[in-house]
């Protein structure tokens, strides 16, 4: 395993403990004084956007001004509601005085660069201020009657603004680049005036005090119309997709000024009079070069102390580590057998504190009890030696001794372990034998119970028997004596039947009375009609009760079929039991002689079951014998095993003094060879 040496543990130590401090201390200094400058520059970079914003606002106040005072001009105002009556030249002077008016006015108010009235779409008055000759009035007159500029926003912005207010926008398009400001003069007419920027750029310059910082100043449309930077003008402030400036924008719709830091730069924003944003951005690197200029002297400062911290580490760890690195390697020297280093041990070593004096002290004292104890060791050595020659002669004695004893116990063990399994086969056997006895006479108890519950059974079915032969003829004489009332219900069923003919008869006859009376009282006529209806009373009785008599001769046929198949089961039943009668007399027989042979068997098992009790007190009377020769014979067998086991110890344990003095013979002689080794 790879140790990295004490000088570089002491080297790295000393470094952690005088560069961590070192660190921790420039970094607190650096973030305290990173925060602090941020603060301060953020102040003072708020104070500037806040004048720049109070000026631009001024301007932007003048301005507006200026656009309501021209379009309070008579002139104007006259030429935008009559362009299109007035002569030419009418038009010619209303021209003049606009001229005359506009060239006052930008004298006074150096803001403005051109004047232009639009009016259904096209230019009817265009002038440009002396002061700025070098703006192409043609071209914005272009752009303003082109189809591009009629359906912008900046037309739309115009028709939804009811409040007469001024647009500020800007136009981007290459010929007519520039700010402008518009006003609805009418339905269909514009004033629109081109602003002069020098004015703002001036402004911007004297605020830009460094490169690396942006002025800008942003419209509705988040388009950059102003900055120190001619790169950035009319370029959109979003399409660089920074994620800050999404944030800016839409916290700078909140607040009228603020100053913020966003991804490491500085922003101050103002929100002017006419909503467009006025921006100040720079790097915290580029405010702050100064201070970072300082923090690499200060860093140069540190490393030179590293390298005197380094340098001190290095000797102070060489101080420390010299005593100790010569002490390890005259342990090497005694770890070679080498102890005749007591004087170089006390003459090489340096001696710089008082730790380093009480190690070579302490060294030098174990160097000294060293020498003695192998001395020591040597003496001891010697008599070990005699001592271990003599037990090796009595161990190899007691062995063979012990071998001779065992091998005779061992021959007394065999017999009486032979002899122990004969008398456990004698066992078995008569174990055996018991068991078969035992299991016969449960046999033998079982077959008395089976006999004694036939013999019980046999009575039981005698007298079952006997009460159902006395119950079949019972039956038998019931049976007859039914048949007799059957016969007898047969012949009152025919005296039934004889009076319902006699019965059936009279209705017949009575039912030709009530015929003949009523033809005889229809003949009576009128005075017959009571006679009519008794007739047909009586026909209907008559007529009633013969059917009662056919519905009584179907339920008598009925009986008489019932009696006839009563007549036939009850002669079968009587037949069965006039059959069963001598059945039952010789099954009574047979119970009775198998009553008998059961009582004979029972006699007998009675007289096997007493043989079979005196042949197992005999048997328990041998085992028990047999149990007290096989406990002698087990208690030899055990004595015998003890005697061998000690036998068998003792062989064992002579073994062992004989290995362990074979081993302390071995140790004796390598310890003579390790001390040996030494020199002293």
């Amino acid at each position: 395993m790879h140790r990295i040496s004490l000088s570089k543990q002491l080297l790295i130590l000393l470094l952690v403990l005088s560069l961590l401090p070192t660190a921790l201390l420039s970094i607190l200094t650096n973030n305290a004084a990173q925060n602090s400058m941020s603060n301060s520059i953020g102040m003072y970079s708020q104070k500037i956007i806040d004048y720049l914003g109070y000026n631009i606002n001024f301007s932007f106040t003048s301005v507006n001004a200026t656009v309501r005072n021209i379009s309070m001009n008579d002139s104007i105002k006259q030429l935008i509601k009559k362009h299109t009556s007035l002569s030419s030249l009418d038009k010619i002077a209303v021209t003049k005085d606009i001229d005359k008016y506009f060239r006052d006015l930008v004298m006074k108010d150096n803001f403005i660069s051109s004047l232009h009235i639009l009016s259904q779409d096209q230019i009817i008055y265009s002038s440009v201020s002396p002061l700025n000759s070098s703006l192409n009035a043609n071209q914005i007159d272009l752009y303003l009657q082109s189809e591009e500029f009629r359906h912008s926003d900046v037309i739309k912005s115009f028709d939804t603004n009811t409040d007469l207010n001024s647009n500020w926008f800007s136009i981007s398009n290459p010929n007519s680049q520039g700010i402008y400001i518009g006003l609805k003069a009418s339905d269909n007419a514009y004033l629109i005036l081109s602003v002069n920027p020098d004015y703002y750029f001036n402004l911007i310059n004297a605020t830009s005090i460094s490169k690396d910082l942006n002025v800008l100043i942003i419209d509705k449309q988040d388009n950059i119309v102003l900055s120190d930077k001619k790169d950035l003008i009319f370029s959109n402030f979003l399409e660089s997709n920074v994620p800050y400036k999404q944030q800016l924008i839409r916290e700078s719709s909140n607040l009228i000024s603020d100053t913020k830091i966003y991804n490491k730069k500085l922003v101050s924003y103002f929100n002017s009079e006419n909503n467009w944003t006025i921006i100040i951005e720079a790097p915290i690197y580029s405010l702050m070069s100064d201070f970072y200029k300082s923090l690499l002297k200060l860093l140069i400062i540190i490393i030179t102390l590293m390298f005197l911290i380094i340098l001190a580490s290095i000797y102070f760890s060489r101080k420390i580590v010299l005593p100790i690195k010569r002490m390890a390697n005259y342990m090497d020297c005694i770890k070679k057998g080498n102890l005749n280093i007591l004087e170089e041990v006390q003459t090489n070593i340096p001696v710089s504190n008082k730790e380093i004096d009480l190690l070579v002290t302490g060294f030098i004292d174990m160097l000294s009890t060293l020498n003695k104890l192998i001395c020591n060791a040597k003496e001891v050595t010697a008599v070990v030696e005699r001592n271990t020659l003599a037990l090796q002669d009595v161990s190899t004695n007691t062995l063979n001794s012990a071998t001779e004893i065992e091998s005779a116990i061992e021959s007394i063990t065999q017999g009486t372990i032979s002899q122990c399994a004969k008398i456990e086969q004698s066992v078995c056997l008569t174990n055996e034998l018991s068991h078969t006895i035992n299991e016969v006479s449960s046999f033998l108890s079982q077959l008395q119970s089976t006999c004694q519950f036939t013999v019980d059974t046999s009575k039981n079915a005698q007298i079952d028997i006997e009460m159902l032969s006395e119950h079949s003829l019972n039956n038998l004489c019931i049976s007859n004596s039914i048949n007799l009332q059957v016969i007898e219900l047969g012949n009152q069923v025919d005296k039934v039947n004889s009076i319902l003919t006699i019965i059936k008869n009279i209705s017949e006859q009575t039912n030709l009375l009530a015929l003949n009376a009523s033809i005889e009282a229809a003949r009576a006529g009128v005075a017959g009609r009571g006679f009519v209806i008794v007739a047909n009373e009586i026909k209907s009785l008559a007529l009633q009760t013969i059917n009662a008599i056919n519905h009584i001769s179907s339920l008598l046929k009925d009986i008489e079929l019932q009696k006839q198949a009563t007549l036939t089961d009850l002669n079968k039943s009587i037949k069965i039991f006039e059959n069963e009668a001598p059945l039952v007399q010789k099954t009574t027989d047979n119970l009775k002689n198998i009553f008998k042979q059961m009582d004979s068997i029972n006699n007998y098992i009675v007289d096997v079951h007493s043989l079979l009790d005196n042949c197992v007190i005999k048997q328990n009377n041998f085992n028990a014998n047999i149990k007290d020769i096989s406990y002698i014979s087990q208690e030899s067998v055990s004595i015998a095993q003890e005697v061998n086991s000690e036998a068998i110890q003792q062989t064992t344990y002579a073994n062992q003094i004989l290995l362990v003095s074979d081993a302390l013979s071995k140790s004796v002689t390598n310890l003579k060879q390790s001390y040996e080794r030494f020199n002293y």
